[in-house]
């Protein structure tokens, strides 16, 4: 409703009419949370009490004034102008916009359409929104109160990929999925706190799991040991005779079996940490164990210089999410770093504590310590830290990238209680950007690698390089003058870096064009493409050869439905869906010791089209642990996504090999369990040597040393068929749900008239040469060997060409 009110626009542009409108609506919603705080002049409806106040100004014929002459001063003079540097140029206007903090952030500077369009909007656009804003209960607790019209920033996230799907023509089959905060929890501490550990030990530190011998269960999940206090009799008990209820042994969707293998699996593990059998990060990994509360132990445990290293480790940590949507990823990130942080912090100031028993005490104190106390809110400052030093993220929508933005600037604002504390935002227009992961150049080396060694033609591209080095420089010291100063060196330091940074991008974007060998113009392949420089745009971050880890959820969609853009020189160019090449990429935007977590769909598992991208993987990851998720009776994603799901967690350098979970399914009430039990195994090498080099989900060593045996050593199910014979063996060719297996085709029924029809998939049909061949095959095949074969090697039992393609090595699977 507010974008077919914008006047100014052309109505043509509708792309940009809608990107103001998202801008806009950005910046009234923040003004709307902070409102309700009593950060503006203490009232906490100060849009609305101005919009009156305009309009008695005004008077009622003027319908534009209030955006035109109240709303555009508010923002770019009150809001995002240092108080140094504000020129009232009309003393009524303000007078009614009266005294309002300095926040700056970037969000209320001047956006490029306000310089490139003369925007009006007229005052009931905004009657009409406040109208809608206020039925709803704004707040900036992050934990849901339940009431039915709550808006909280987290909250946001879900609306924005709402708004994606329903104005994108054809995103919702891009997979703009909305990523829950457990999802963005595992994947980023599985991957965030190991890179950490990684560099404290680089730095010359033990590494934290020295804690683990003798530790107890202190660093197991909870979840695990659900039901302990409860002793079982000995063996097992036959049917009829279980505990009814099992309320006080069982988790959610347990039966009494699970009860009885976890309480197995956490007497093994509990032995296998406390005896030191737990030795490394990737380890702990594996074993799934609290990495965090691991942490807090450790940190909570150093000396003063050790402090040092440690803060100097965590503010140089550098984290992107190459497709960062509404920014979910960003905050997970955000949450799993600010505990380290905030221990170090706390952890020096008790040492200066024990220490400082006078003035001249405080030359012992850490510097960040110092910088600490000339800040009027610890957590404020910590966080700002974390957003400028460690959060990057780059969307293709110009939109996401605001709104990631707006809801870090709004988990700071939350930190605060009193207007007099607050400092100005980090700027973040130089961390999370617009701009397509697939096509762009992440550095020499890489234009190499995927285009070509011809000295000419990269010759543009190191004059690119040599730009983007000078510019690395440049944004440290942007960063460093927010964090130390509110005043206006750091805006002048951001339009001379901006300028750096345009100049390297645009000699890549040269280069690029030229190694391509484009046929449109320059200018049209910019706009479709939105090419995106790794090395240029991210200065600082490759000087150090890369991020240090790189999270995120790509986009799922059939690669035969973009047509806007063109992307080349991917090993993974053929895979059918956008996922795979879009994970590819963002593998190589690593440093040589980096970290991942991408979640997909869980096809990357068992489908053969995707080879080359489990083969990339394979080569790029030395330890790769894979977790494997259903959709039924739950899912990963709410709604109607219907998508199942991998989350694959890699790291660049290490020796633990391929691990991989069952494909897990669990009822809605388990959700909380879900990533605390994750149970990783080593799949046995003859479930992984086969034509498609597939990924079995598989986590227990029983059933996966069975198949390994038989596949091993026994004959084929190949061996006995035939290309004719009389003795047939009919299946479908999609079993989603259930295999379908038959003697003689079952009869079908049309849907809509409900009379006898013919089958809408043809079947398909093994061929033996006597009976006794066939019936072994359908007993095999229908029966729990033959279910369980399915579940480990994909849950869609397709069949291309005549063969199963959940088999290995087409219909050679192991026979009975």
């Amino acid at each position: 409703a507010l974008t077919k009110r914008i006047e100014g626009i052309p109505a043509h542009r509708e792309r940009d009419r809608r990107w103001y409108a998202s801008v806009l609506l950005n910046r009234l919603m923040f003004i709307y949370f902070i409102q309700r705080k009593g950060f503006l002049g203490q009232d906490p409806n100060y849009l609305r009490t101005r919009l009156n106040l305009m309009r008695e100004v005004s008077g009622e014929d003027d319908l534009h004034s209030y955006f035109g002459d109240l709303l555009l001063p508010l923002f770019h003079q009150g809001l995002g102008t240092h108080p140094s540097e504000q020129t009232w140029n009309d003393p009524d206007v303000c007078r009614i916009i009266g005294q309002v903090p300095y926040v700056d952030g970037g969000i209320f500077e001047r956006h490029d359409l306000e310089r490139d369009y003369e925007i009006q909007i007229p005052d009931l656009a905004f009657e009409t929104l406040f109208d809608f804003f206020d039925q709803w209960r704004w707040h900036l607790d992050e934990r849901p109160t339940g009431d039915h019209n709550e808006i909280n920033p987290d909250i946001l996230g879900f609306i924005f990929e709402q708004y994606v799907n329903y104005t994108e023509k054809g995103r919702k089959e891009k997979g703009a999925y909305y990523t829950k905060p457990d999802v963005t929890g595992y994947m980023s501490a599985s991957t965030i706190i190991p890179a950490v550990v990684d560099r404290l030990v680089e730095a010359g530190l033990e590494d934290p799991c020295v804690l683990l011998p003798d530790s107890g269960n202190r660093y197991l999940h909870s979840v695990l040991g659900y039901g302990r206090r409860v002793d079982l009799p000995d063996g097992d008990l036959p049917p009829g005779e279980y505990p009814d209820p099992l309320l006080d042994l069982a988790l959610p969707g347990e039966r009494w079996c699970d009860v009885t293998y976890r309480r197995r699996r956490y007497d093994e593990l509990l032995a296998l940490v406390d005896g030191g059998g737990v030795a490394t990060i990737d380890e702990a990994v594996t074993a799934n164990l609290d990495l965090a509360g691991l942490m807090e132990d450790y940190l909570s445990q150093m000396s003063s210089d050790e402090c040092e290293v440690a803060f100097e480790v965590l503010r140089s940590l550098t984290v992107c999410d190459p497709t960062c949507g509404s920014g979910a990823f960003l905050l997970s990130a955000l949450d799993v770093l600010e505990p380290m942080f905030t221990t170090v912090l706390d952890r020096a100031r008790e040492i200066a504590a024990s220490i400082n028993a006078g003035p001249a005490g405080w030359s012992h104190v850490p510097q960040f310590v110092a910088d600490a106390e000339n800040h009027p809110n610890d957590q404020y400052w910590l966080l700002k830290t974390i957003c400028l030093n460690n959060l990057y993220g780059v969307d293709l929508m110009g939109e996401a990238a605001e709104i990631a933005k707006l809801r870090l600037f709004l988990k700071l604002v939350a930190q605060l209680d009193n207007v007099e504390d607050i400092e100005p935002l980090p700027d973040l227009d130089l961390n999370i950007k617009s701009g397509n992961l697939l096509v762009g150049i992440a550095d020499l080396d890489d234009a190499e690698r995927r285009f070509t060694d011809d000295l000419l033609q990269l010759l543009g591209l190191k004059g690119a390089e040599q730009a983007a080095r000078q510019a690395a420089d440049a944004y440290d010291r942007f960063v460093d003058e927010q964090l130390a100063d509110s005043g206006t060196s750091a805006v002048v330091g951001k339009q001379r870096l901006m300028a750096q940074i345009s100049a390297a991008a645009a000699q890549a974007d040269v280069a690029l064009y030229e190694m391509r060998d484009e046929k449109s113009g320059l200018g049209p392949w910019k706009e479709s493409h939105a090419p995106f420089h790794w090395f240029a745009e991210f200065p600082s971050v490759w000087r150090n050869g890369g991020f240090d880890v790189v999270i995120g959820n790509p986009p799922y969609i059939n690669k035969k439905q973009v047509t806007d853009y063109e992307w080349r020189g991917y090993v993974t160019g053929k895979c059918p869906d956008l996922y795979a090449v879009c994970m590819e990429r963002a593998s190589t935007l690593l440093n040589p010791t980096g970290r991942m977590a991408m979640i997909v769909m869980h096809s990357l598992c068992f489908n053969s089209n995707y080879r080359p991208l489990r083969e990339h993987l394979l080569r790029w990851f030395p330890a790769l642990w894979v977790s494997s998720y259903a959709r039924r009776p739950d899912g990963l994603f709410a709604g109607s996504a219907g998508v199942r799901n991998s989350i694959v967690v890699g790291n660049r350098q290490g020796e633990v090999g391929l691990k991989t979970t069952r494909c897990r399914r669990w009822p809605t009430e388990g959700r909380d369990m879900l990533f605390a039990s994750i149970e990783y195994m080593t799949p046995p090498s003859p479930l992984l040597d086969n034509r498609t080099g597939q990924w079995p989900f598989v986590d227990n060593a029983a059933v996966a040393a069975a198949f390994a045996q038989m596949t091993d050593s026994q004959t084929k199910l190949s061996d006995d068929t035939t290309s004719r014979g009389d003795h047939r063996l009919g299946f479908k060719k999609i079993a989603l749900y259930m295999l379908n297996v038959y003697t003689s085709e079952p009869p079908v029924v049309d849907p809509v008239t409900r009379q006898p029809a013919f089958s809408t998939s043809k079947p398909g049909w093994f061929v033996f040469d006597d009976s006794l061949q066939r019936d072994l095959a359908l007993v095999m095949l229908a029966g729990r060997w033959g279910f369980l074969w399915w579940l480990m090697l994909g849950d869609e039992f397709n069949v291309k060409k005549g063969t199963l393609a959940g088999f290995p090595g087409g219909v050679d699977t192991p026979g009975a």
